[in-house]
């Protein structure tokens, strides 16, 4: 599984079980037990870029579009739907010019994150790890939809992509939580071990 792996001579290490080195192009120092967890800023073996810098990329389109949206709304004068109170996302994007810049916008931010789940799934640490990224890959469908299919036009379909993106997602990040709690509470109990057993 190593890719470009780097020198392990540094004496440092060995006294604690629990540290490590990443195998990937970053070098970058990284702690870790038998059971591997990839490493945010590690390079994919799919490209050439890291998860963090396309977690980063896709913040960012997020938010510019959001705000992007907005003020194109306002501006045009179908923003607020209703005087006084705040609108829905959805709202953003259902009129001319919202709509055409969530066609755009929202698909390739959903391209991104399904590079970033593609990478992540690749070297994923067992089946539960790749579950919940199957999870989250069937979410961004959803949310692609939403991007090109907006409430006046199918009411439906539009729904229905919102409910698998916002509950797909919710199942991802809840799954993601109580995955990283079991294997920290793994990591515990094996760096308990090591120090009570003898030298």
């Amino acid at each position: 599984r190593a890719v470009d792996p780097v020198d392990q001579d540094d004496d440092d290490d060995d006294d604690d079980p629990r540290a490590g080195r990443s195998h990937w192009k970053t070098n970058e120092v990284v702690e870790h037990s038998p059971r591997v967890v990839v490493h945010p800023t590690t390079t994919s073996r799919l490209y050439r870029v890291t998860t963090t810098q396309l977690c980063d990329a896709t913040a960012f389109l997020y938010v510019a579009t959001l705000v992007l949206t907005c003020v194109v709304g306002l501006r045009v004068g179908y923003l607020p739907t209703t005087p006084g109170r705040l609108w829905f996302i959805s709202d953003m994007w259902a009129h001319k010019p919202g709509d055409w810049i969530s066609r755009w916008a929202v698909v390739l931010g959903a391209h991104l994150c399904w590079l970033t789940v593609g990478g992540l799934a690749v070297d994923a640490a067992d089946a539960a790890q790749r579950v919940l990224l199957a999870i989250a890959a069937a979410a961004l469908l959803g949310l692609s939809i939403v991007g090109c299919c907006d409430e006046a036009e199918n009411v439906v379909l539009h729904a229905l992509a919102a409910e698998l993106f916002f509950g797909g997602m919710d199942v991802f990040i809840l799954g993601t939580l109580l995955d990283v709690g079991r294997q920290r509470r793994h990591d515990d109990e094996a760096a308990a071990s090591s120090s009570k057993a003898p030298r």
